[in-house]
């Protein structure tokens, strides 16, 4: 739930129609916003935070995440529809 006068961001990629009433966020005056991508500083950051152990990456990561070329193809067409998966990492 959104507070009235909230805001709303969405970093993520999705595959699926969602409905969606605006009269639910319009009355309220609630903002969309959407964000893709970052910048190094995030990365940095995020980097950092895994090196302290603060952010914990078994659960976002598996041996079958880490991939090569020739499984890239295969493993984006899994990401299109995640059970399992989240994210993949290009090993080259």
């Amino acid at each position: 739930m959104v507070k009235k006068n909230g805001q709303v961001v969405i970093v993520s990629l999705g595959w699926e129609e969602i409905p969606l009433k605006t009269v639910d966020w319009v009355g309220r005056e609630i903002q969309m916003k959407a964000s893709y991508g970052s910048n190094s500083k995030d990365w940095s950051t995020a980097l950092k935070l895994m090196q302290r152990g603060l952010i914990k990456t078994e659960d976002m990561l598996s041996k079958k995440s880490f991939v090569g070329f020739e499984s890239l193809q295969e493993s984006m067409t899994r990401l299109m529809n995640p059970r399992d998966d989240v994210q993949v990492v290009l090993v080259p």
